[in-house]
């Protein structure tokens, strides 16, 4: 009840830090929104939500937690955002007025700047702590919840929590109870504040506290150092370093596990003579009264009140001692959990999720008085868990959860609107311009002069831009020019293929699936490696690119479009192309077309050489082997080969590694209209062909430095993108940096002017707080996937 689960990890503070955020993997949320289900009595599968959650559109959750009559969560960013009641101020959002919909927490006051690591709802009220290590509060104060010194009834902004006991301390762990708020530091002491009846603040008094006391030292924690803690409806409890847990405040349940029904005011040990003998639990969370843990191998262990099945172990009856969760090979390995005021949810470490106890438990019927885990299976097909919370007031029971892919899901009685939802089901999408599903993960970016196309997590593919050619492979119906993403037909060619890869070129587009397929749609038919002789047909739906040649039994690992060709290396290391041969730009020492994939040719300075990377212009292709060394073929002009030489070449030629070059390793290679750029382990950059020196008209046929004395300067770039006349990149930073033409913006710099030298891609307006994590360059504009840093 009334607070997330508060995980009180035994090991790494790095794996403390995970486990109490349920942060999501890092390659997740490049831009993704929230998707709320709800299920309850008159819907008892989950029922989709579509009304547009503004504030969420686009963020990525990462933790969630539930109070009496309200939901807050967290996003990846730090921000928070609640829903629900706001009665006392316990959204935070100035406003004082119910939240059916999720709203953002006021940032204008004591939190601007502020990022949060952790947030938990209490009854009424809502605390959070900043990457600094302070505590902030909001909502119901008249027990000095808030602990801002004052029993105000309520405080719609954020406050900043106060007393001399807090001064200096970093704090790590922070937990929202009914009427009381405690929170750990990072030396492993507890503090609290708020009601004191019961004994619930640990500090050997029953009185209120308007600003945060130590809890006592003196008994059961001496010497003992907290990594975790969570606030009950009248208890506290909190575990140590070692695994032990400790609880104080109201006992008449047996919630503090000590094997009695006494209240007590300090803290006291929780019993380890039976179940817990030798168990080391690393997570606790207090319900409203009874009391849950996880230990290290995923069990989980109860005590308190019991009479509704909340203890889990089959009995229904209370516990004054810990007892045991029953588990099955359905519930195994608990990785997070969070008890409520008569039920308790938990996720296991694979992302399944279970409920035992009184309420609707999110199962798809209606159940009560659960006395055993059952398992919230009413989910989207593959949705995993990676934070929960479950509470239950005085309008019924909810429980709230944050997915895999970073959006928030809701199970349970909504009559104040805590589950985000407003007055019927509605199915919550990000916008309503674009095919991609709402929240969706995205990948894979590439621009090409007249068309842009994304892979999301499920290996789908949406482009927009021109359709002339067919070159966005939505089917033959379409448009010729789209402005809004659309999904690339997925039957046919397609059909159950997870695409992995993808490449604009000029009219055709190509990507490889999860096996190294290689699929192509868009210009002329013998662009799309199918076999298609014909120049007059257009596959603007997916064709599978021809195996039965060079191909058989090859798996593809890259691929790259030009103007009229594409170029794919294998998992041999080996380089094959198909489309147009003009300029030897298929490098199999022919000009002439292949309307199938033909291998590249080895017998000269590729011979013995392992592929590693890839970049096709328009009319060249270059490659870097195992060494770190770059290769190109093809159209010569202006010396975009880079072998000292304007000639063209239908078969690979070395670029020229004795100038700047000279004991440099390239890790990444781009090309585009007569020039090519590449990286080197050092993130520094290196470019040659006819706008090699950024934009101007001067060429070069080797190898040149990008010019890093100025806002390269100490940068490591990491990803390197070349559009038909300027070139982009982004560091390890996330900050982005272009050069060469920029009459048409494209340098996004804020201005409209060539520059023969980087500049800084301004990082205000839209990019403002966001990690840059791919950049592609097309004909005039820049594309950027960002997410919040």
């Amino acid at each position: 009840m009334y607070t997330r689960s508060l995980a009180a990890l035994v090991g790494t503070a790095a794996a403390f830090a995970t486990a109490l955020s349920g942060a999501a993997p890092a390659s997740a949320g490049l831009s993704p929104s929230n998707e709320i289900l709800v299920w309850n009595s008159a819907n008892p599968s989950p029922t989709a939500l579509s009304d547009v959650t503004e504030p969420l559109d686009g963020k990525t959750l990462t933790q969630v937690s539930t109070g009496d009559h309200h939901t807050c969560a967290l996003d990846r960013a730090g921000r928070a955002y609640c829903w629900g009641s706001d009665g006392y101020g316990e959204l935070g959002d100035a406003a004082a007025v119910p939240g059916w919909k999720p709203t953002a927490v006021d940032r204008s006051g004591v939190l601007a700047g502020v990022r949060f690591t952790t947030i938990s709802a209490g009854g009424a009220h809502t605390c959070a702590l900043s990457r600094e290590g302070h505590a902030y509060c909001w909502g119901r104060g008249d027990s000095g919840q808030r602990g801002d010194g004052s029993k105000q009834s309520k405080a719609t902004s954020p406050v900043a929590v106060g007393g001399r006991a807090l001064k200096g301390r970093f704090l790590i762990d922070i937990a929202a109870g009914a009427a009381h708020t405690c929170a750990i530091d990072k030396t492993g002491r507890a503090f609290c504040w708020g009601e004191g009846s019961n004994g619930r603040l640990g500090d050997g008094t029953t009185r209120d506290r308007t600003r945060a006391v130590p809890v006592d030292r003196s008994g059961a924690l001496r010497g003992r150092t907290l990594a975790g803690i969570s606030a009950g409806g009248a208890h506290t409890c909190a575990i140590d370093d070692a695994g032990r847990a400790y609880c104080w405040g109201r006992g008449d349940s047996g919630q503090l596990g000590n094997g009695n029904q006494v209240t007590h005011r300090r803290p006291v040990a929780v019993d380890r003579s039976r179940q817990l003998k030798g168990v080391r639990l690393r997570q606790i969370s207090a319900g409203h009264n009874f009391t849950c843990g996880i230990d290290r191998a995923g069990a989980t262990y109860c005590w308190g009140e019991g009479r509704a099945g909340q203890l889990g172990d089959d009995s229904g009856r209370a516990s004054a001692v810990p007892v045991r969760v029953a588990q099955d090979a359905r519930a195994f390995a608990i990785g997070s959990l969070d008890a409520g005021r008569t039920a308790s949810c938990a996720a296991t470490a694979s992302g399944r999720a279970f409920c035992w106890g009184k309420g609707s438990l999110g199962s798809g019927v209606n159940q009560s008085d659960r006395t055993q885990p059952v398992d919230v299976s009413a989910v989207p097909k593959g949705l995993g868990f990676t934070d929960l919370a479950v509470t239950t007031g005085d309008t019924g029971q909810r429980g709230c959860a944050i997915g895999d892919n970073g959006r928030a899901y809701c199970w349970g009685s909504d009559q104040l609107g805590r589950l985000g939802q407003t007055v019927k089901p509605l199915e919550v999408y990000s916008s309503g311009t674009s095919d991609i599903p709402a929240g969706a993960v995205l990948s894979s970016l590439t621009a090409s002069g007249t068309h842009r196309c994304v892979l999301d997590s499920d290996g789908k593919a949406y482009c927009w831009g021109s359709n002339y050619g067919g070159e966005l492979g939505i089917g033959p119906s379409a448009d010729v020019v789209t402005a809004r993403p659309a999904a690339v037909v997925s039957d046919g060619a397609l059909a159950g293929v997870t695409l992995t890869r993808i490449s604009a070129g000029a009219y055709n587009t190509c990507a490889l699936d999860a096996s190294g397929k290689a699929y192509c749609w868009g210009g002329s038919g013998d662009r799309v490696g199918d076999g298609t002789t014909n120049v007059d047909v257009r596959h603007r739906e997916p064709v599978a690119v021809d195996t039965s040649g060079v191909l058989a039994g090859k798996m593809l690992t890259q691929i790259s479009v030009g103007y009229a060709q594409s170029c794919a290396i294998a998992s041999n290391g080996k380089a094959y192309c198909w489309g147009w041969g003009s300029s030897g730009v298929l490098g199999n020492g022919s000009t002439a077309d292949a309307p199938s994939p033909v291998a590249v040719d080895t017998s000269g300075v590729l011979a013995g050489k392992t592929l590693t990377g890839l970049a096709t212009g328009p009319f060249h292709t270059c490659a870097l082997d195992s060494d770190g060394k770059a290769y190109c073929w093809g159209d010569g002009i202006g010396g975009a080969l880079g072998n000292g030489s304007t000639a063209d070449s239908s078969v690979p030629v070395a670029v020229e590694a004795s100038g700047v070059l000279s004991g440099k390793t390239l890790v990444a290679i781009t090309a585009n209209e007569r020039y090519t750029c590449a990286l080197d382990t050092a993130g520094k950059a290196y470019c040659w062909g006819e706008r090699a020196l950024g934009g101007n008209a001067t060429s070069s046929s080797t190898p040149v430095a990008v010019d890093d004395s100025g806002v390269l300067s100490g940068r490591v770039l990491t990803q390197i993108s070349a559009g038909y006349s300027h070139a982009c990149a982004r560091d390890t930073q996330g900050r982005a940096y272009c050069w060469g033409v920029g009459t048409s913006g494209q340098l996004g710099d804020g201005l409209s002017t060539t520059s023969a030298t980087p500049v800084a891609v301004d990082a205000g307006g839209a990019l403002n707080g966001l990690f840059v994590t791919e950049i592609a360059a097309g004909d005039g504009q820049t594309f950027a996937l960002a997410e919040a840093s």
